[in-house]
């Protein structure tokens, strides 16, 4: 069984993938930059028993959401997705300091981002599409819900991501992520 990690290298997709393979998941790290990281994430994995690829890649970008699900393939039937890649966009301030394009970016990958996986995930795992089932997960923050000063570069877009989950539409029935079992 094998599981994809967006953004998976560090923080809380690290610890996803480590929990997931310590239940008896194969992981599939995708990270956007830091290889080195991604590496020792996947050292770990493997020192559970677990299998693990490391697959670098854009989610905003279609093709490499493509070559990131293809890659999986390698390991088996895919069981779930969790959408866990974001970014800042790394420049604190007021709306007024903000520019179109930064706030572009992180809407293309917090938003955008958890789209194209979503989609390829029910066009992979879904049963109207030949597949078994699965599970996606969406993980947001709790800046989606909190006014704070960070509020356009990490709430908004990840608002984005709780109003999609809940009017996406491709949900038939609700199952619980395989690692909680």
């Amino acid at each position: 069984m094998t599981l994809i990690v967006t953004g998976g290298s560090r923080g809380i997709g690290a610890a996803v993938c480590l929990l997931a393979a310590s239940h008896g998941y194969d992981v599939v790290i995708n990270y956007a930059s830091d290889g080195v990281a991604a590496q020792e994430v996947a050292s770990q994995v493997r020192a559970l028993g677990r299998r693990a690829l490391t697959v670098r890649g854009d989610v905003s970008a279609e093709e490499d959401v493509t070559e990131l699900f293809d890659a999986a393939t390698e390991f088996g039937p895919l069981i779930g997705v969790v959408n866990n890649a974001a970014i800042t966009g790394n420049t604190p301030g007021r709306l007024d300091e903000q520019s179109a394009e930064t706030v572009k970016r992180v809407l293309d990958v917090n938003v955008g981002g958890v789209f194209l996986c979503c989609r390829e995930a029910v066009r992979r795992m879904s049963t109207r599409y030949g597949g078994s089932g699965g599970v996606i997960v969406n993980i947001s923050s709790t800046a989606a819900r909190t006014a704070s000063a960070s509020a356009l570069r990490r709430g908004a877009p990840r608002s984005g991501v709780v109003v999609g989950r809940r009017a996406g539409g491709c949900i038939t029935r609700r199952r619980r992520p395989p690692w909680r079992r």
